[in-house]
């Protein structure tokens, strides 16, 4: 059985991770939140925004996907982790099917991988990183979110 999932976030990068949930058959996409109404992406519909976030949780959906990209500073996709983490949710670790993850690599939680990515060995993603579109990826070092 999929777990269920939400992915926060509205604009081109919650596209992004919305057709990479769908590529993955691993969860079921509830919904998308965002702070404004928005029409459904790919398919997927609107959920509401942020004041919805804990009724879904005790409805049993626990895990979420960031789809809000990092432009200037990454400080507004911090307040949301810490925000939902208190509520309870997960931030599982998306990984495109495409993506080729070598030996010896650590990932941490949170982080999307996107299509056409290369990791090599000795790799260390922080939590909550996106790794974009046919990035190779040489023993990568990169920090939380």
């Amino acid at each position: 059985m999929e777990e269920k999932i939400i992915v926060i976030g509205g604009g081109g990068h919650a596209k992004v991770v919305i057709s990479l949930l769908k590529k993955t058959n691993k969860f079921t996409i509830v919904g998308f939140i965002d702070t404004e109404k928005k029409e459904n992406i790919l398919g997927t519909d609107y959920l509401g925004d942020d004041s919805i976030l804990k009724e879904q949780y005790e409805k049993g959906i626990d895990n979420c996907a960031l789809g809000i990209g990092q432009i200037k500073s990454s400080s507004l996709r911090q307040k949301i982790v810490e925000k939902l983490t208190i509520v309870g949710y997960s931030f599982p670790t998306i990984i495109s099917p495409t993506a080729i993850i070598n030996e010896n690599v650590e990932i941490g939680e949170g982080t999307v991988i996107m299509d056409g990515v290369i990791i090599n060995s000795g790799s260390k993603i922080g939590n909550y990183s996106i790794i974009n579109t046919a990035v190779p990826l040489r023993k990568y070092l990169s920090k939380n979110i």
